[in-house]
């Protein structure tokens, strides 16, 4: 715990490093990136717990493993940034979007919907789209 790591990206540090966790809870849990020998970065699962501590109860003994998360973690991240830019495409259609479960029952509808068809949103979550449109 002495010797200062340095290969991690700085930005990940203040939440996954900085000896006050140590001690802290039973067990510590962090997802950082650490650069390579070849200059590139891999996302880490770093866990550990404190084994041992002083008489003034700061940690001696530290045990722990690292994972490669990787490929897992860059998929995360592009699945939430799909999510992002399904909500912008959502919030800001000028299309009336509406979702709903197997029996028709509205789950979400974007801001244009409840414009369009003149409900708020309370009152068309939960509805039967069946109730909206009209028969022909």
């Amino acid at each position: 715990m002495g010797r200062k790591d340095t290969s991690g990206r700085p930005a990940d540090f203040p939440k996954s490093h900085g000896g006050p966790c140590f001690g802290k809870t039973p067990v510590y849990a962090s997802e950082i990136r650490f650069q390579r020998k070849d200059g590139s970065y891999r996302w880490i699962l770093s866990r550990g717990v404190v084994t041992a501590f002083s008489d003034d109860g700061k940690p001696l003994r530290f045990i722990g493993t690292h994972k490669d998360i990787h490929e897992k973690k860059l998929a995360d991240l592009a699945h939430l940034e799909d999510k992002k830019q399904y909500k912008i495409i959502f919030d800001y259609s000028l299309a009336a979007i509406c979702t709903h479960d197997l029996d028709g029952n509205v789950l979400n509808v974007n801001p244009y919907a409840t414009e369009l068809l003149q409900y708020s949103y309370d009152e068309l979550k939960g509805r039967n789209i069946a109730d909206l449109v009209p028969e022909i």
